[in-house]
């Protein structure tokens, strides 16, 4: 059963990760809609945030892919 909870902390920790990513491109979209000419700028603060979030994620992925649940 401790495997299954686990699993369960890494789904956890995606899904708040997620949820994080939405509401700063929510933000960063009512921001460049306000400021237009900050467009370049806020483009790519979200091209950093997105690629270092991935590569975060690609870790845990890779880290918890190498678990066996056994039933």
């Amino acid at each position: 059963m401790e495997k299954f909870e686990v699993v369960f902390k890494v789904v956890r920790q995606l899904f708040w990760s997620l949820v994080l990513e939405g509401l700063l491109l929510i933000i960063l979209g009512v921001l460049i809609a306000i400021f237009p000419e900050l467009l370049v700028a806020l483009v790519s603060v979200v091209f950093i945030v997105l690629g270092v979030a991935f590569i975060v994620i690609a870790a845990k992925v890779y880290r918890y892919s190498k678990l066996t649940i056994t039933l």
